[in-house]
């Protein structure tokens, strides 16, 4: 890529001080109050805790497409629909990104249902007209069960690490996102 396909220091101000209407630090909003009841209802039913994960949205490439399943070749990863700052860093797309580095601090604890909440900003390229805004609002919501067993034909003591990351590519996620709408979208 050369210099053009990544944000000037104006785009990226522009974009990180966007408001967070998910975000009580920034102010009241009525996103929040959907997203509270939508959050307190699934505790509700689930009797789980509630973790929320909010995070810088400069994340790596990695933890966006990567270890999520996007292939390298997938045409999300195109200038034309990401917002890249350097070769390895770019504006978080999804809130999903936020959820490899959160899952890994399961790693060998069990007997925790919990309740991941991943909500905030993320940044896109796409169309943007009457009804698509660039800068969209999303949560993930990813309940980590207790007693969840691994994957696959592991021996006793052998996990597969790969069990609690998205499964973007195969659709046999745990978790959705919710618009502000309140429609809610599996991942696919």
């Amino acid at each position: 890529m050369s210099h053009a396909d990544y944000l000037t220091p104006d785009q990226l101000s522009r974009a990180l001080n966007m408001r967070d209407l998910t975000d009580p630090a920034q102010g009241g909003h009525a996103v929040q109050v959907l997203l509270d009841a939508v959050v307190s209802a699934l505790q509700t039913e689930w009797g789980s805790t509630v973790r929320y994960v909010r995070n810088s949205p400069i994340v790596p490439v990695r933890e966006n497409y990567d270890r999520l399943g996007y292939d390298a070749g997938d045409v999300t990863r195109a200038r034309r629909y990401t917002r890249y700052i350097s070769p390895t860093v770019m504006l978080r797309r999804h809130t999903s990104a936020e959820l490899p580095v959160a899952l890994e601090d399961y790693a060998g604890r069990t007997g925790v249902d919990e309740l991941i909440v991943a909500p905030g900003l993320v940044y896109r390229r796409d169309v943007v007209d009457r009804s698509h805004v660039g800068e969209p609002h999303q949560v993930d919501l990813w309940r980590r069960p207790a007693g969840r067993r691994p994957h696959g034909h592991l021996g006793p003591g052998q996990r597969d690490p790969q069990q609690d990351l998205p499964r973007r590519a195969r659709g046999a996620g745990d978790g959705g996102d919710l618009s502000a709408a309140g429609e809610t979208k599996r991942n696919s």
